[in-house]
């Protein structure tokens, strides 16, 4: 099976179009994905700008993704952008992202825009979160951010960084490299090692005069 790594790039909706806010909160401005074939080498991408219906970018959004109004002005709907992404991943597929936030955004968007497409029913169905996934990999108590993921396994970030395409891209090298797990352990140990928690010498002293049932001298 083809897998999809995608990551969407978006902006917020304004809170006072007050019945739309309780539906959806953001609205997708860029979709960019890679497909890996069954021996994870990419194999094709998708990189497509979408024009909002409610929002303006603000400049903040701007500066981050380099993507702004004007950019966006000739761009295609969210409907019509989400139909061809699905065509191009194909009918048998499963999805990967960066945690779970992109797969909300866009089921709260769909809601919003009344949007139906049989081939997102089934990508929510087969829809995986690879940060968790390199999180229990690592047995790590805390999210880990996919910058220093790729900074841990020495990847260095080709493209720029808040542009989907480019996200999706480095994403699928940390996923590639996620295939030998022994391997992937060896080169995220120093990280794994920095992010444990360090017991507590005065803890664990009173732990062990506790199990010895002796005193601690004041």
């Amino acid at each position: 099976m083809n897998k999809v790594i995608l990551d969407l790039e978006f902006c917020g909706l304004p809170k006072k179009l007050t019945q739309e806010y309780e539906l959806c909160k953001h609205e997708i401005i860029q979709v960019g994905a890679v497909l890996l074939n069954e021996e994870n080498e990419i194999i094709s991408s998708f990189d497509q700008l979408i024009k909002p219906q409610y929002s303006s970018i603000t400049s903040e959004i701007s500066e981050l993704t380099h993507i702004s109004d004007e950019t966006v002005k000739d761009a295609a709907g969210f409907s019509e952008v989400m139909d061809a992404f699905f065509e191009w991943a194909g009918d048998e597929a499963e999805f990967y992202s960066w945690s779970m936030i992109d797969l909300q955004i866009l089921t709260e968007e769909r809601s919003l825009k009344r949007y139906k497409n049989q081939k997102l029913d089934q990508a929510v169905k087969h829809w995986f979160d690879l940060q968790q996934i390199v999180d229990d990999m690592l047995h790590l108590s805390k999210n880990l951010a996919l910058e220093k993921a790729l900074s841990a396994c020495d990847i260095a970030f080709v493209g720029q960084q808040h542009s989907a395409c480019d996200d999706a891209r480095n994403t699928a090298r940390l996923y590639q490299i996620m295939q030998n797990p022994e391997e992937f352990r060896k080169r995220m140990q120093p990280l794994i090692d920095f992010m444990t928690p360090k017991e507590d010498v005065t803890t664990s002293m009173g732990s062990l005069f506790s199990k010895l049932k002796i005193s601690p001298v004041e």
